[in-house]
């Protein structure tokens, strides 16, 4: 039941900045919610929103009750997608 602008933080699978501000913007999501981590360790396949996370998170800017949702995308057209509010 959460609007795009309901979330706080986007944690995506990074192949490309541009791949993840057009999914950013098809979404209907603010930027800001997302870390880009590409620029910092390239396409780090599977582990990019594990790395993306982990990043924000390290740099204090996710609070309790805040909302995350995480995404990773496999070889094909596999997509898996979490949400849940970090504690």
């Amino acid at each position: 039941g959460w609007s795009p602008e309901d979330v706080d933080h986007y944690a995506f699978h990074q192949p490309s900045e541009a791949l993840v501000e057009q999914v950013l913007a098809e979404l209907g999501a603010r930027p800001q919610a997302c870390v880009h981590t590409h620029a910092l360790f390239g396409n780090t396949a599977s582990t990019s929103w594990v790395l993306a996370l982990d990043y924000r998170l390290r740099h204090g800017t996710v609070q309790a009750g805040d909302k995350i949702v995480v995404a990773s995308a496999a070889a094909g057209f596999t997509m898996v997608c979490a949400a849940a509010v970090w504690e």
